[in-house]
């Protein structure tokens, strides 16, 4: 097996960052000390990101909102939820996806012990392909590419609806929403935390978690927070084992007029057996999901995983009311994988055919941008003005060779013994660039009680596809987007909003098979319309939404054999949520969507009026932690999530059937030697529901997860 070199590279990056960080910080830092310091209740970026209201211990009252910077969520008009670490440790959650699994906006298309996290938002899919599409800080390009953990997350803010304006155009095109990742910063409260951890059936592993906060006079400041991990051990699933290390460090300064942080963020996975998901045959049909625990990959195969991110961001308030910034990070990824393809399936027995696949790949993301934002008046009308330019860049790499086929079965599975086909040559298969300037302004009327944001961008899509290293299609088209968002506050406690936003796509080529091959369309433009309420009281927020997504993609007419965009889905829903503490001893977060999703538009009208594949019409969740009040520290908590039925196909002839499980989970705190001591323990799937728990949009379908459990220690010094 080859050993990667991929690990030396990095730290000539992270020096590379540092460099920078320190460079700039000296020279601007020089100039801005000359000049009059700005409104000091904004010194420090990490004091701004973590003084949030919380109207319960789960979500933060405060959102990055993209473009539009930090915002009350009552005066976002969009639907939007967040959930904190706090609830991330509430419910032991490992990666992100554990959490989104909670909010009913979102459908896991992926299995917990598979290679990527995908992931449907409004009934879009996001995340399915070759590049991440998770935003790191407000920021595509520099998270982890497949899988984000929670170790260095502080918040996850879910934006719902397309929202390149306010973010930048996803790097796949995804449109139904935008997930993002604020990482943990030091704060004016010292933490020095070590967590013991246990997960089903072996995983064993620790956690540390430090952050300070440093006054260096004459307004200065200097934080720094450092997260770690290590887990190791067989995992709920069959002869699975996973190592897992992560490190992530935060670095903040600010003084009277200049802010800067840098996230260094470095992830390594190692997973023998991973989960992959299925596929219909021609004659295949969806069986009765296995046991959760059922494994078909043979023991010996493994996926390895290697992400370095790094992140710098800067501030310099060239006026009292006005900042320049910039932000310049990026991510690369490697991936070493020896492991069976999807599996086929033949028949209502169970029978399966797949085979042994070396994949080898190298993903580069970089992203870069720069703008300037102000607060100001005009008479009795409050302005939030933004401008930005941003680039963003990928490139992905890979090699593929395959070994024999076999057949196995879902039910009774067999293993192979080791087969390493020969290690492929990597070449380049892909170079994107994104590009655009945005502009958007927040208008406030009525002490801001009528708020209107208009903004539009201009968004440049390039575009290079490679076959066998060697250039062989090439996509270079732009376009221009609007938005516009209307809210009303008739009293403190409610919101009324509107939208409409654009979203882009990058437009597709003609298969080789059409009389007009090779032929690229121009990107495609979704469009939402969005109405909402948002009501807080009394320590809660609910919110409801009604909306509609269309977007536009290409196929090919059967007919005349042109493939033209010429398809289109629709999807209209209506969403209900709520995040809060009705009481003072009880938590809740949950809610319901309906979405009714439809094929408005089809090549020759097929299978038009039909529902897309992988959309469940009712996704519903609720979850509740509760004090015990006779014992103190003592707390209970459980989460029930269901979702119906789901099409493996256009024709609507083959679904998954709907499912519900159940987790449950408590917690307690106490003082050890005047020590804060935490011990929690959870049991997802606690009912062992065997279940098939999503369908990506290329009609691939997943297991579902097992009975797990897991339990820790948690030491706050």
């Amino acid at each position: 097996m080859k050993k990667s070199k991929y690990t030396a590279k990095n730290i000539n990056i992270y020096s590379t960052w540092l460099y920078v960080v320190i460079g700039l910080s000296s020279t601007i830092t020089a100039h801005a000390q000359t000049n009059e310091p700005k409104n000091k209740d904004s010194l420090f970026v990490t004091t701004k990101s973590n003084n949030n209201q919380q109207p319960n211990n789960f979500s933060s009252r405060t959102m990055q909102a993209g473009l539009l910077g930090d915002k009350d969520i009552m005066d976002i008009p969009f639907n939007i939820s967040n959930y904190n670490s706090t609830y991330m440790q509430s419910q032991q959650a490992q990666q992100i996806s554990d959490i989104l699994s909670h909010d009913t906006s979102i459908q896991i298309s992926s299995s917990k012990g598979g290679l990527l996290d995908s992931l449907y938002i409004r009934g879009f899919p996001i995340t399915e392909g070759n590049i991440g599409e998770f935003a790191l800080n407000g920021i595509y390009g520099v998270s982890p590419n497949f899988q984000l953990l929670t170790d260095y997350a502080e918040r996850v803010d879910i934006l719902k609806g397309p929202a390149s304006l306010l973010y930048g155009m996803s790097p796949e095109g995804g449109v139904g929403g935008v997930i993002n990742v604020v990482t943990k910063r030091a704060s004016a409260q010292p933490i020095t935390q070590l967590t013991a951890q246990y997960l089903s059936d072996s995983q064993l592993g620790g956690k540390l978690d430090v952050g300070r906060l440093y006054d260096l006079g004459n307004n200065q400041y200097f934080g720094i927070r450092i997260n770690g991990s290590y887990t190791n051990g067989d995992t709920p699933v069959d002869h699975q084992k996973r190592r897992l290390g992560v490190g992530a460090i935060a670095l903040d300064y600010s003084n009277e007029r200049f802010r800067a942080s840098l996230d260094l963020i470095t992830q390594n996975q190692n997973m023998n057996a991973s989960n992959r998901p299925f596929y219909l045959g021609a004659d295949g049909i969806v069986p009765s999901a296995p046991n959760g625990k059922t494994n078909l990959a043979s023991p010996w195969t493994w996926w390895k995983s290697n992400d370095d991110s790094a992140l710098l961001h800067m501030e310099y308030d060239i006026l009292s009311n006005t900042s320049l910034f910039m932000d310049i990070g990026g991510a690369h990824t490697r991936i070493d994988r020896v492991s069976e393809q999807t599996y086929t399936i033949l028949n209502d027995q169970g029978d399966i055919s797949t085979y042994i696949m070396n994949f080898q790949s190298k993903t580069q993301r970089y992203s870069m941008g720069t703008g300037v934002k102000s607060e100001f008046m005009t008479g009795d009308i409050s302005h939030q003005l933004a401008l930005q330019w941003n680039q963003y860049f990928d490139r992905y790499n890979v090699g593929t060779t395959a070994g024999t086929p076999y057949i196995t079965n879902l039910f009774n599975p067999t293993y192979i013994d080791k087969q390493i086909p020969t290690y492929p040559e990597i070449t380049k298969r892909s170079e994107n660039t994104l590009s655009g300037i945005s502009f958007v302004d927040t208008i406030g009327f009525f002490n801001d009680d009528f708020m209107v944001t208009p903004g539009v961008r201009y968004q440049k899509v390039q575009s290079d596809n490679f076959t066998s290293g060697q250039l062989s299609t090439r996509y270079d088209e732009s376009a221009i987007t609007p938005l516009i968002g209307v809210l009303f506050k008739p009293t403190e406690d409610i919101s009324l909003y509107a939208n409409y936003v654009e979203g882009l796509s990058k437009g597709s080529a003609a298969p080789a098979n059409a009389k007009n091959s090779g032929e690229m369309m121009k990107p495609f433009r979704s469009k939402q319309y969005e109405l909402g309420v948002k009501y807080e009281r009394p320590s809660a927020i609910t919110t409801l939404s009604l909306f509609q997504i269309s977007k536009p993609s290409g196929s090919l007419d059967p007919h005349s054999m042109i493939y033209s965009a010429n398809d289109e889905q629709r999807n209209r829903g209506i969403e209900l949520s709520i995040s809060g503490k009705p009481f003072e001893s009880l938590r809740l977060t949950g809610g319901v969507t309906y979405i009714q999703a439809e094929l408005t538009k089809t090549a020759s009208g097929q299978n038009k009026g039909h529902e897309p594949i992988g959309v469940s019409p009712w996704v519903a969740n609720i979850g509740a932690e509760y004090d015990i009040p006779s014992v103190s520290g003592l707390s209970i908590n459980g989460n029930v999530n269901y979702h119906t039925r789901q099409y493996v196909n256009k024709e609507n002839t083959h679904s998954i059937p709907s499912w519900t499980t159940v987790d449950v989970g408590s917690a307690y705190k106490t003082t050890v030697s005047n020590t804060p001591v935490t011990l929690r323990l959870n049991i997802n799937n606690i009912l062992n529901e065997r279940y098939w728990s999503g369908v990506a949009s290329y009609s691939t379908f997943a297991q579902g997860s097992p009975r797990t459990v897991m339990g820790s220690i948690t030491v706050d010094f």
